[in-house]
Formats: structure tokens, C-alpha cells, sequence
């Protein structure tokens, strides 16, 4: 077994998870759930990534793919469509501070997970957040994210795998 097929990778940042609590859900304007399909519907999108519901099934991912722990956050279309995400942004308001720090300073400071699907976008990514800054995430259990995060970051150099994988996540973890 080669070096990069015994990784394990200390923390996930982009997994989902939608807890199903169909009491609270029959309250909800514009929310279903179809028992016999496993599938939740919201606004008239139906969530295909039926998964997303099953604790056990991310479980068992982690398991397959040496991931030791996960910040879960629940999937977008469960935010809810015509949220207003913009309010708090908007630079007309009176006293809102336009002089802001610029973009490619303050990117030194923000984690990102390292889903580029390319290996020099991802490495152009560490310049510009810098290696120390980017954590890995699956966007679990989405197909468009890692659903084989071994093998599709196995291009990556090394020591920047082994930032992402064991380091940054350990680093980070103990700072709380």
C-alpha cells in the first residue's frame, strides 16, 4: 500500500447533513417529505441527494474514505429560496465603512476547503489564501465535491496533501 492509500484525513469542513424531524417539518409553508422516496421537497425543488438525510450513510463514508471528523452544515437548497443574502453587504448605506481592507490581504486570513477539482487551481488557491489556510472539504455526499478524496487529490503535491489532510485541521482544531 502506497503512503497516499494510507492517509487519513483529521477533519472534513464541507459535509451535509439535513435532519428529517417531520413533526416540526408538516409546519413549514412550502416544506414536504415523502416517506416511501426518502426525499424532501422545499419550494418545488426536490433534494436528490437522498443521503443527505442519513446520518449512518456519512458515517459509513467517513469510514471508507479515513475521515476522522466533520463540521456538518445543512445543504443550500434548505436555507430556503428568496432569503434576502445580501442585506448586511450593501456599501450605499450611510456610515458603511467603504474603505475596506483589500481583497487579496484579507484572503490571507480566511480558510478554504480545497475543492478545486484541478490540481494548479488548487495550489493557485494555497498562494493566494495561503497553504496553511486550506482545510478539506467533501461537499459530501454531493458528487460535484470529493466522493473519493484520495484518489481525486492524489495529484496534489504532497506536502500541500498532507497540509489539508493531517495539519492545518490539527493546528486549527487545537486553537479552540
Amino acid at each position: 500500500m502506497s503512503p497516499a492509500s494510507e492517509e487519513r484525513i483529521a477533519l472534513d469542513v464541507h459535509a451535509h447533513l439535513a435532519p428529517v424531524l417531520k413533526d416540526r417539518l408538516a409546519g413549514i409553508d412550502g416544506v414536504s417529505w415523502n416517506d416511501a422516496d426518502g426525499a424532501m421537497t422545499i419550494d418545488g425543488y426536490t433534494l436528490a441527494a437522498k443521503s443527505v438525510y442519513r446520518p449512518e450513510a456519512l458515517i459509513a463514508w467517513m469510514d471508507e474514505h479515513r475521515i476522522e471528523r466533520a463540521w456538518i452544515s445543512v445543504p443550500p437548497p434548505l436555507y430556503r429560496l428568496g432569503l434576502d443574502a445580501e442585506r448586511g453587504q450593501l456599501t450605499g448605506r450611510p456610515g458603511a465603512d467603504t474603505g475596506a481592507e483589500k481583497p487579496r490581504l484579507a484572503f490571507k486570513r480566511f480558510c478554504i476547503d480545497c475543492i478545486a477539482h484541478d490540481a494548479g487551481a488548487l495550489q493557485a488557491a494555497a498562494t493566494m489564501h495561503g497553504p496553511e489556510h486550506v482545510l478539506f472539504g467533501s461537499d459530501w455526499p454531493f458528487s460535484m465535491g470529493l466522493p473519493d478524496p484520495h484518489k481525486q487529490l492524489a495529484d496534489t503535491d504532497a506536502g500541500l496533501r498532507r497540509l489539508i489532510f493531517q495539519d492545518n485541521p490539527r493546528r486549527f482544531l487545537s486553537s479552540w
